[in-house]
């Protein structure tokens, strides 16, 4: 997209066919409205630090050929299984931040004659202040390089939170296409313009003319949500009846969501280092269960459970439970959780106190 957006300032510049005086701060402004990016310098930033997240995540020194492969890449964190990625689910990242706020991000695209033009642009939206922010460009992808560091990818989302958050999606969708319509209608304004002064030069320049431009449906290709989003539990159990708390509480939420996904959970706490083995649907998931008072996403495996999830690699599922005891539990399922979540060895000293007494 952004070649397409050079070769149209070059021809700006060579036909001098722009409709006002195209100085520099016009031309990047139109630029800005047109791609999010107003010049080389921020189109060299966003590369830079595009291409430094995606190392971070791949590991893989090549370079992804254009800004929404690797904009793709990024958000659904692959490893060198670029091609076969399915886009048409939307990824969800929970982020580590106490407020409620969330960003959608969207693949939208033009399609010009036998070419399709493809940008991604985010929507995010602060619950607290009501204030909704359309992204693009340079900021955008500050604003994904932070988001990107304080999140987890979450596989599968389960409770009234999945409906919610689809519900976001459409109504954001709606207010992306407006936006782009608007800058659709600007472009044609100005194609008629240049159409009109080719015509004056004759017609060996009716090769620059474009054909019109149609506007693709929005794809919502991510979601990133805070722990606003995410419900408190209704009992607050003691540090020595925290087990009883898992049996009552996380047993009925874990049945319902495997039962949904026709998955029969068989609970082995007692005898193995996770807590529930679960099969159906040609899978099977060894789950271990943390069941959550306040939101957050802090998360301790016993040396016990890190070697169990390093020995059981894929089929290692660990569930985070939110809002137990409550009519509106929420499940945050991630596969395979050593591979998507950096945890840190800690070693403790284990101090003893004796009181002895001697008597005689």
């Amino acid at each position: 997209f952004v070649i397409e957006v050079l070769k149209l300032a070059d021809l700006i510049k060579r036909r001098r066919i722009y409709p006002e005086q195209a100085d520099k701060m016009s031309v990047e402004e139109f630029l800005h409205r047109l791609t999010g990016i107003r010049n080389h310098g921020e189109a060299s930033e966003i590369s830079n630090t595009l291409y430094a997240i995606y190392r971070e995540i791949t590991n893989d020194v090549h370079k992804p050929e254009n800004y929404v492969e690797t904009m793709q890449a990024i958000v659904a964190r692959t490893r060198n299984k670029l091609s076969s990625t399915d886009f048409r689910k939307p990824l969800f990242f929970a982020v580590n931040n106490k407020s409620k706020r969330l960003l959608v991000l969207y693949r939208v695209g033009v399609r010009i004659g036998d070419r399709v033009l493809e940008d991604v642009v985010g929507l995010e939206a602060d619950f607290t202040t009501g204030e909704i922010k359309n992204l693009r460009g340079l900021e955008l992808v500050q604003r994904l390089a932070d988001l990107y560091r304080g999140s987890v990818h979450v596989d599968e989302v389960y409770g009234r939170l999945v409906d919610e958050l689809h519900g976001y999606i459409d109504l954001y969708g709606e207010l992306v296409t407006l936006d782009i319509k608007r800058e659709m209608e600007r472009i044609a304004g100005y194609e008629k313009v240049k159409k009109a002064y080719l015509e004056k030069l004759g017609s060996k320049y009716q090769s620059l003319y474009e054909d019109s431009a149609e506007q693709l449906k929005p794809e919502a290709i991510a979601i990133f949500f805070t722990l606003g989003f995410l419900p408190r539990s209704g009992y607050a159990p003691s540090t020595g009846v925290w087990q009883e708390f898992e049996r009552k509480y996380l047993e009925e939420i874990i049945t319902r969501f495997e039962k949904a996904c026709n998955r029969v959970p068989e609970f082995v706490y007692v005898k193995e280092h996770y807590d529930v083995y679960s099969r159906g649907n040609g899978e099977e998931r060894y789950i271990e269960c943390k069941g959550f008072v306040e939101p957050k996403l802090s998360i301790t495996l016993t040396q016990k459970e890190y070697a169990t999830a390093r020995e059981l690699g894929e089929n290692y599922w660990l569930y985070l439970v939110y809002g137990a005891g409550t009519n509106n539990p929420v499940v945050l399922a991630i596969k395979n959780p050593l591979h998507r979540i950096r945890f840190v060895k800690e070693e403790r000293t284990v101090v003893e106190v004796r009181y002895t007494a001697t008597i005689g």
